[in-house]
C-alpha cells in the first residue's frame, strides 16, 4: 500500500458556492426568442446572398453606353450612385475599413467613369487630387509585397486610361512608375493560350488586359447566364467589347435586383450559406437552426461536384476556401463527399494553392484547407498531404508575423493561432465558442477581391448578441449542475479520503465542454459522478488497498451487499457506499428514460471495470509488464471512458434500441477507438511519474518489451502515430454513423478530443496547470459581458 500526494483542487468551496450569484443577471427569455427569430430570418433571406455595393464594379457598369443611344449611359442610375457616394476626402469605397491600394483602385475607376460621361467635374477633380496625394506617399518598395491580387494589372491599366482622358495624374511619381514597370513584366509572363482556354483567376482582372484579349474566345469562359467568372466589372468589359446579349441580360438582372449599384460578384449563395452555418455552429447556437442548416446544406450539396465550388452557382472559378469549407461542413453532417475534390488545388510538387490555376495562395483559403484536412478518413492521401502542407505554411506565416490584408485577423486568437494550437481533435465546442465570442470579428468584417466587400446578412451583430445570451444562459445551467455534483462529492464522504484526487471540476468540464446543451443535464451529472467514482476506485485499487481488501470489495460488489463492508476500514466503506448508492440512483433515473430496469446493465459495466482495476493492481504488485496486446485489452477498459459514456448515454433523453446500442457500445469500433486513443495519450504524459511510483505497466513499457532495442523516443513516436491513425479511423466511424441520434456519436467524439486536449503537453488532469484552470474558468465560471 502506497500513498501519492496529489495537488489539491484548483477551485475553492467558496468559488463554487458563489456561482448562484450569477443567476440573477440572466437575460430575459423573450430576448432570446426574439434574437433566435431574427437570426432565423437572416437564414431565410440568403437566397442568392447579399453583398454591399462595390463602387469599383458599379463604375464599370456605369461606363456601358446605351444600346439605343451610345451618347448616354445604359444604366444612368449607377452613374448617379457614383455621384452620390463620393467620400469627404474625394475617394470612393467603404468607410468602415481602409486599405490604401484598394481605395486608389476604386477611386480611379470612379473618376474615369465620371470623365467618360463628362459629368460632375468638381467631383472628378477631388478624386484626382486624392489619387495624386496618395500615390505620392508610396515610396517604400516594401509596400509592393502586400498589394492585393491583380492590383498591379488593374491599376496600371486604369492609369493608362486616365492618361488618355487627360485626367492629370502624374506618371513620374515613383509609385506610378513602379506599377507600370511591374505590369509590363507581368504581361510578358502571361501565356495567352492558357488565358483563353483555362478558367484562371487572372481572367477576373481581364479589364486590365484589354489589349491582349481575343474577346470572342473569352466568351467561352463565361457562364451559361453570361456571367464572367465572378466579376461584374469583367462582365461589363466583355459586353462593351462584344455586345453579347447574355452578358447584358445578366447585368440587367443584377442592377434590377440591387437598384442603382452592383456588388463585386453575384450571387454568393454558396459562400453565404456555408459561412452562416459555420458561424452559428461555432458560436454554439446551431441547435436553434437545425431545419435551416439542413435546407442550406441540401442546397449546396445539390450543386456539389468533384471539381469544387466557387462563391456562388454562377462562379466558374472554384476556390479552395469555399470548397474546403463546404467539404468540411458537409462531411461533419454526414454527406458523402470525396477528398479528391481537393486535387484541383495541388500541383505536381504536392503544394496547394487558392485556385485551380495554382498561381497564388491566400491565408484564408489555406486556413480553411487546414481545418478541412483534419477530418480525414483512413486512406485519404490527399487530406494527409493537405494537412502537412498547410500546417507548415501557416506555421511559417505565423513565425514571420506576416499579416493578411483582410479585416479579419486570421493570425489572432481565433485564426491561425487557435487552429494550430488545438486543431480539430484537441478543440471542444464550449472552448471554441468562448474563444470565438471573445475574438468575434464578423460584425465589422470585410473580405478582399479587387475591392473590399462585406456581407450584410453575415455582418450582423445579432449572431453575436444571441451567442452571448445563450452562452451565459447555458453556463448558469452548468453552474447549477456543478454545485449539485460538488454537494454529492462532499455528502458521499469522498473528501475524507486523503489518498485520492478531488477532480470533479475537471470531470464535469470534460463532459460539459462537449455535451453542453441544456437538455443533457442528467447525462452530464451521470458522466461526472461515474468519472469521479472511477478516479476514487482507481486510486483505491492502485495505491491504497491490500490484495485482501480488493478481493473483499469485489465480493461485496458481486453480491451487491453493503453488509459485507460494514466491518471494513472506513475508507473502504466510503468507496463502496458511494459506488452502491450512485449506481442505484443513476439506474433509477435511466429506467424512467429507457422504460426498463437499468441496474443490471450498469452493474455489469462496473463488474468489467473493477476486473480491469484488479488486473492492473496485480501487475503493480508483481512488478509485471505485460505485452502490448494484453496491456491494451485491459487498460482501454481501466481508463473508464467506456463506463462513463455507456452510463451517460442512457440519460440523454433518447430511448436506445439494441441496434443503436451496438453501434456505440463495446461491440463497436467507435468505442474501442475512443478508449484506445484516450488511454494512449494519457500514457504518453504519465508513464514516467507512474514508473517512479512502482506502476511499470504502460503503453510505452509494453511496446518496448515486445520490441527489444526500441528506444523510448522511438516508442513515443510510434504511439503518437497509433493515436493519429486511431483518430482518423474515429472520424470515419462517427461521421458515417448517420442512423443513430447525433448526440451519441458527438459524445464519443468529444470524449476522445478532451483527452487529447488535457494531455496535449503534460498531465493537465492530475496537475495544477494554469492553462487548465483558464479553460475551465472560461467555460464554467466567467460570464460574458
Amino acid at each position: 500500500m502506497s500513498t501519492t500526494v496529489y495537488p489539491p483542487s484548483m477551485w475553492t468551496d467558496a468559488e463554487i458556492d458563489s456561482l448562484t450569484e450569477n443567476h440573477k443577471s440572466l437575460e430575459d427569455h423573450k430576448q432570446m426568442e426574439a434574437l433566435i427569430e431574427e437570426v432565423r430570418n437572416i437564414f431565410h433571406s440568403t437566397e442568392n446572398g447579399k453583398i454591399i455595393p462595390s463602387a469599383y464594379d458599379t463604375a464599370w457598369i456605369a461606363r456601358i453606353p446605351s444600346i439605343d443611344n451610345p451618347s448616354q449611359p445604359q444604366f444612368p442610375q449607377t452613374l448617379k450612385w457614383i455621384v452620390c457616394n463620393q467620400l469627404i476626402d474625394g475617394s470612393w469605397g467603404g468607410d468602415s475599413f481602409y486599405l490604401p491600394h484598394v481605395r486608389l483602385l476604386i477611386t480611379l475607376s470612379c473618376v474615369i467613369a465620371l470623365r467618360i460621361w463628362e459629368v460632375e467635374e468638381t467631383q472628378v477633380q477631388k478624386g484626382i487630387d486624392f489619387v495624386n496625394n496618395q500615390t505620392s506617399l508610396y515610396l517604400d518598395e516594401t509596400e509592393y509585397s502586400s498589394l492585393p491580387s491583380g492590383f498591379v494589372i488593374l491599376f496600371s491599366s486604369l492609369l493608362k486610361e486616365a492618361h488618355a482622358l487627360s485626367l492629370g495624374i502624374s506618371h513620374e511619381l515613383p509609385f506610378i512608375k513602379k506599377m507600370l514597370a511591374i505590369r509590363e513584366a507581368q504581361l510578358k509572363g502571361i501565356d495567352m493560350g492558357v488565358l483563353h482556354s483555362l478558367t484562371t483567376p487572372l481572367l477576373v482582372s481581364l479589364e486590365g488586359l484589354q489589349e491582349l484579349i481575343d474577346w470572342r474566345k473569352i466568351l467561352n469562359r463565361c457562364s451559361k447566364d453570361g456571367y464572367m467568372l465572378g466579376s461584374l466589372a469583367s462582365t461589363a468589359c466583355i459586353f462593351m467589347h462584344t455586345g453579347d446579349k447574355k452578358c447584358l441580360e445578366f447585368i440587367n438582372l443584377v442592377v434590377t435586383i440591387c437598384g442603382d449599384y452592383v456588388p463585386c460578384f453575384y450571387p454568393s449563395d454558396f459562400h453565404e450559406r456555408l459561412l452562416a452555418i459555420d458561424t452559428v455552429e461555432t458560436l454554439g447556437i446551431g441547435r436553434y437552426f437545425k431545419k435551416e442548416i439542413k435546407h442550406a446544406l441540401d442546397y449546396v450539396y445539390r450543386f456539389w461536384t468533384d471539381g469544387g465550388i466557387g462563391r456562388g452557382r454562377h462562379d466558374t472559378i472554384v476556390n479552395v476556401n469555399d470548397t474546403s469549407m463546404g467539404f468540411r461542413i458537409l462531411r461533419l453532417h454526414g454527406y458523402d463527399v470525396s477528398s479528391e475534390v481537393l486535387k484541383i488545388f495541388k500541383n505536381e510538387k504536392g503544394e496547394f494553392f487558392s485556385f485551380a490555376d495554382k498561381t497564388h495562395r491566400e491565408v484564408e483559403g489555406m486556413l480553411s484547407l487546414y481545418k478541412c484536412s483534419q477530418i480525414a478518413f483512413p486512406g485519404e492521401t490527399m487530406m494527409k498531404e493537405a494537412k502537412t502542407f498547410t500546417e507548415s505554411y501557416l506555421r511559417n506565416l505565423r513565425e514571420a508575423k506576416h499579416s493578411c490584408a483582410l479585416a479579419r485577423d486570421v493570425t489572432g486568437s481565433f485564426g491561425v493561432d487557435y487552429a494550430l494550437k488545438y486543431g480539430f481533435h484537441r478543440s471542444l465546442p464550449r472552448l471554441e465558442t468562448r474563444s470565438y465570442i471573445d475574438g468575434f470579428w464578423l460584425a465589422d468584417n470585410s473580405w478582399l477581391t479587387k475591392a473590399l466587400y462585406r456581407l450584410p446578412y453575415m455582418n450582423n451583430d445579432k449572431y453575436l448578441q444571441l451567442a452571448k445570451v445563450d452562452f451565459n444562459t447555458v453556463q448558469s445551467i452548468h453552474q447549477t449542475e456543478l454545485q449539485q455534483v460538488h454537494k454529492w462529492w462532499i455528502d458521499s464522504g469522498f473528501r475524507k479520503l486523503k489518498f485520492t484526487r478531488e477532480r470533479h471540476m475537471e470531470i464535469y468540464f470534460v463532459v460539459a465542454a462537449g455535451m453542453f446543451e441544456p437538455q443533457y443535464g442528467d447525462s452530464r451529472i451521470a458522466f461526472t459522478k461515474v468519472g469521479c467514482l472511477l478516479v476514487v476506485l482507481d486510486d483505491l485499487y492502485d495505491k491504497y488497498s491490500s490484495s485482501e481488501e480488493i478481493m473483499l470489495f469485489n465480493e461485496a460488489f458481486n453480491r451487491w451487499d453493503v453488509n459485507i463492508v460494514v466491518c471494513m476500514p472506513e475508507h473502504i466503506k466510503i468507496c463502496f457506499l458511494g459506488l452502491y448508492n450512485t449506481i442505484n440512483e443513476l439506474a433509477e433515473k435511466a429506467c424512467k428514460v429507457q422504460g426498463h430496469d437499468m441496474l443490471e446493465y450498469f452493474k455489469n459495466l462496473w463488474k468489467i471495470q473493477l476486473e480491469s482495476f484488479t488486473k492492473e493492481a496485480e501487475w503493480t504488485k508483481h512488478k509485471y509488464v505485460p505485452g502490448w496486446d494484453e496491456y491494451i485489452n485491459v487498460s482501454k477498459v481501466s481508463g473508464g471512458f467506456g463506463t462513463t459514456i455507456l452510463t451517460s448515454i442512457h440519460l440523454m433523453g433518447e430511448v436506445i434500441s439494441n441496434n443503436t446500442l451496438c453501434q456505440i457500445d463495446e461491440r463497436s469500433k467507435s468505442l474501442h477507438l475512443v478508449c484506445l486513443t484516450t488511454r494512449l495519450v494519457n500514457d504518453t504524459k504519465t508513464f514516467k511519474a507512474e514508473r517512479e511510483c512502482g506502476e511499470l505497466a504502460s503503453a510505452i513499457e509494453c511496446y518496448m518489451k515486445d520490441n527489444p532495442g526500441t528506444s523510448e523516443e522511438e516508442t513515443l513516436d510510434h504511439i503518437y502515430g497509433v493515436i493519429e491513425d486511431g483518430l482518423i479511423e474515429l472520424n470515419q466511424e462517427l461521421f458515417k454513423c448517420t442512423q443513430v441520434p447525433r448526440c451519441f456519436p458527438n459524445l464519443l467524439l468529444n470524449s476522445a478530443r478532451v483527452s487529447q486536449l488535457l494531455y496535449m503537453q503534460t498531465d493537465a488532469f492530475n496537475n495544477s496547470i494554469q492553462d487548465k484552470k483558464d479553460m475551465v474558468d472560461k467555460c464554467l465560471f466567467q460570464r460574458i459581458r
